[in-house]
């Protein structure tokens, strides 16, 4: 797999070595080994907090709910960057040619909603889109995949919580433990203002998220940025 940072690989060779207090990569982890395994700790960041960090392409669809908010969570938690077009459709149809038969929806009458999760159907004077010429209000209409989205969906920056979690993981797979002396350290250098709540392990039970890295630190830097939808888990 290509190593491409911001996309497949949360963090730089680079910052292994070089950031959180330094770290002394050994020889025999080559350039090479070493993006493999940032490549591994940014799929296992990814997988459990539900979230990609970067900035990736997706192409869905979604079904109408006749309401004026179209909501993509059923097809991803990442949030919306851009949108580069939405078409519509009647009728569900399998191979559906959307750019050559589907009715494209005019930009100018749907924004991205506060929450990043859906698409905001809006009134602008007259120009209301072919797909709702004959209803009254701003709704999308409801049906079955019956839109089609493509827009840029991620995050333009990853946040550095999750920059920093990327490098203790990678440091972890180097030197087995790591993480632990790293708390340590920390808790050793800063004794008066350094305080931890570790999760239980019978957290989901009691209705809270359960920790998803063994590593308390790092759960701790990942944890705010997990989706967990209720009564589904981790998507």
């Amino acid at each position: 797999m290509a190593f491409t940072q911001g996309d497949n690989a949360y963090c730089s060779v680079n910052d292994i070595s070089a950031q959180l207090g330094g770290f002394t990569v050994p020889a025999a982890w080559t350039t090479s080994l070493v993006q493999d395994a940032i490549i591994r700790a940014t799929q296992q960041i990814a997988t459990g907090a539900g979230i990609h960090f970067g900035d990736t392409q997706l192409t869905m669809e979604v079904s109408g709910d006749g309401d004026a908010l179209l909501n993509l969570l059923t097809f991803t938690t990442w949030p919306v960057l851009s949108i580069t077009n939405v078409y519509y459709r009647d009728a569900y149809v399998n191979n559906y040619n959307w750019v050559n038969s589907g009715e494209l929806v005019d930009a100018d009458t749907y924004t991205v909603a506060d929450h990043n999760h859906g698409l905001w159907r809006m009134t602008t004077g007259s120009s209301r889109g072919i797909a709702f010429e004959y209803i009254d209000g701003p709704i999308w209409l409801k049906g079955m995949k019956n839109y089609r989205v493509q827009g840029q969906f991620g995050y333009h920056e990853i946040p550095q919580p999750i920059i920093d979690a990327c490098i203790l993981l990678v440091r972890d797979m180097i030197q087995p433990g790591y993480t632990i002396q790293h708390e340590i350290a920390i808790s050793e250098r800063f004794p008066d203002g350094y305080s931890r709540q570790s999760r239980s392990t019978n957290a989901a039970a009691l209705g809270e998220t359960a920790p998803i890295f063994a590593s308390t630190i790092v759960n701790d830097l990942v944890s705010p940025y997990v989706y967990d939808l209720p009564g589904m888990g981790f998507l």
